[in-house]
């Protein structure tokens, strides 16, 4: 049975539900081609949202077998990302490239244990064994691994998640990020200075 997730003061962020949905469909694309499939979702009942056919098609076997997977629960596109990450036990974002990850973000603001690969953009945001657990991308037995590991280790995984919280709410607050980006686009136009309310 999953902790209760603590409600914070500060709200927290609603920006990437596309991210969960990539995330996961690259991992069940990755297990697929690996022929692990089952020993990444056999046990484990999974929730993820629309195909984007027209952007990055999936083979039309890997649908169906999601489609037909007993453990499998598709969600279409949703803006209630909140309401995803706080019935998670885990988020798995197996993306084989990424930009900045929101996603991790989110997870983190959500105090929602992380397992990322180990790709450019969410090496910027998890630590391994320290705000998540990190796995070779495209390597689907080490995928199960730390899914069968952070199954058994949940209060070890509750920690990395509150050390990622911290990291998120210290490094990531809105406001700063704002002034951040104001001085950037002030580099561009000094001689009129953008000024924040």
């Amino acid at each position: 049975v999953p902790g209760e997730r603590r409600v914070h003061e500060r709200p927290t962020p609603t920006i990437g539900g596309a991210a969960m949905l990539a995330g996961f469909l690259v991992g069940v694309a990755v297990a697929w081609r690996l022929d692990a499939f089952d020993a990444v979702f056999g046990d484990s009942t999974e929730l993820l949202g629309s195909f984007e056919q027209d952007l990055n098609p999936l083979d039309q076997e890997v649908v169906r077998k999601i489609q037909d997977h007993p453990r499998i629960v598709q969600i279409e596109w949703t803006d209630h990302v909140a309401h995803y990450m706080a019935l998670a036990d885990v988020l798995v974002h197996a993306s084989h490239r990424e930009g900045f990850p929101n996603v991790l973000l989110e997870a983190g603001a959500m105090q929602v244990p992380v397992i990322c690969s180990d790709i450019i953009g969410n090496l910027d945001i998890i630590t391994n064994k320290k705000t998540g657990l990190v796995f070779p991308v495209r390597n689907a037995e080490v995928l199960r691994e730390a899914l069968e590991f952070a199954y058994v280790k949940r209060d070890y995984m509750q920690s990395l998640a509150d050390n990622l919280f911290e990291e998120v709410t210290s490094k990531y607050e809105r406001e700063n990020i704002h002034h951040l980006i104001l001085e950037e686009y002030n580099k561009f136009v000094p001689q009129e200075k953008i000024e924040m309310k």
